[in-house]
Parts: C-alpha cells; structure tokens; sequence
C-alpha cells in the first residue's frame, strides 16, 4: 500500500491534486494540514484562512470534514480559487511540527506552544491571530536567507 493511501479514503482525487501541483513552480506552494485530532474553533479557522489569504501565497489548506461550511467570509473560495486548494476532508499527513521543526530543521512555527483540552477549543477561541498566519507565511514563502537556507538543507 502507498503511503499517501493509508488512514482515511482521501477526499479529493490525488490526480486532481498533483496536477494541480505540477501548475505551480517548485518549492511555491505552503501545505497547511492538522494532525486529524486537531479541533478548532470557528473564529480560529476564520483566522487561519483570512491570514492565508493576506498573504498572497499559494497554498493548500486541509480542514477536516467535521466542520460545516460557513466559518469563512462570503466570497472567500472565489478570492483564493487561483492560488488556493482547499480540500474538506482527509489528507495524508507525514510529518508533525515537532519532527519538522526540531528534526528536520524545516518550516515555520506559528506560536502555539500549548496544547487545548478536548471540547475546550470554542471557550479559548483565537490563539493564532491573522496577521501571525500572515507574517509568518510570508516569511517562509519570500526569498529572506533564512528560507533560502531551508530549502538547501542549511
């Protein structure tokens, strides 16, 4: 079996996928996925996604299936259409942030530095506001030293 076909059937074709992929130049696109027993809180994904989207970089955001449309402005999928792939549901993940921050020496940390008890995520609300999801996509999607060093294993 195929690593990207373990767990969950994914919820959009991967053909769909990499050939959306093979459309943008290499080392372009930001993956943005939780591990699936991440929960949020609407107003939390609201600002995750208005931060994706004032950053201007090209990204794909999986949100799990259990949330319903309609934490995201009016408008919002027609904004990012040309540079965004939101998939609803499962996709593989690979790595945690752990392993790719501290392991690997890839990626960006976005500031979280605690965990959430289950069932609380709606009383604690934002922990990530939308200027840090943009700030810190940017920073890793520009061109600083600091992404260049990421990039050639540095």
């Amino acid at each position: 079996m195929d690593i990207a076909e373990r767990g969950n059937r994914a919820s959009i074709d991967k053909d769909q996928v990499l050939t959306w992929l093979d459309s943008k130049k290499p080392n372009s696109v930001l993956y943005v996925c939780f591990d699936s027993l991440c929960y949020f809180s609407k107003s939390q994904l609201l600002e995750i996604g208005l931060g994706l989207e004032s950053s201007k970089a090209l990204f794909i955001w999986v949100i799990r299936n259990s949330y319903k449309d309609g934490f995201l402005p009016e408008g919002f999928d027609e904004r990012v259409r040309d540079r965004a792939l939101v998939i609803k549901g499962w996709a593989p993940q690979f790595y945690n942030e752990n392993f790719a921050l501290n392991r690997l020496d890839i990626g960006a940390g976005i500031g979280v530095k605690t965990g959430l008890a289950w069932g609380e995520e709606e009383n604690i609300g934002v922990l990530v506001t939308r200027d840090r999801v943009e700030e810190v996509v940017t920073r890793l999607m520009g061109e600083s030293e600091a992404v260049q060093g990421m990039e050639s294993g540095e």
